[in-house]
């Protein structure tokens, strides 16, 4: 066989191996999309702070209610930024997504644990 057909061959599977770790070590990794459904965890907070405030509350409990408010409010956005930490992928909200690949991750029941405590 030529010298120049088989180094022209290894130059070639050397490119396409190289292309291949690329696209799996950098392209995919930072290509991860993880989805969180915030209004959903927003509105269950609401009605648990609406049901505790329906009861005929008092001006103590009221406080209560609007101080658990603002710690939930800060809770929602730190662990939002720490979601994406976590799981090294963009995190975005469900309201932005037309369609769900199957490869996108749903953080939403992990959100709702980090701050509905």
């Amino acid at each position: 066989m030529h010298p120049l057909i088989v180094q022209l061959g290894m130059c070639i599977a050397s490119t396409l191996a190289g292309i291949a770790v690329y696209d799996r070590v950098i392209v995919r990794p930072a290509t991860a999309i993880g989805v969180v459904d915030a209004v959903q965890v927003y509105r269950e907070q609401e009605a648990r702070l609406f049901k505790s405030l329906s009861a005929g509350a008092g001006d103590t409990e009221r406080a209560q209610a609007a101080a658990n408010a603002r710690q939930f409010a800060e809770r929602l956005s730190g662990e939002m930024a720490k979601l994406g930490q976590d799981c090294g992928c963009l995190v975005v909200d469900r309201s932005l997504i037309v369609a769900l690949r199957p490869d996108v991750r749903d953080l939403t029941p992990l959100l709702r644990q980090r701050v509905l405590r």
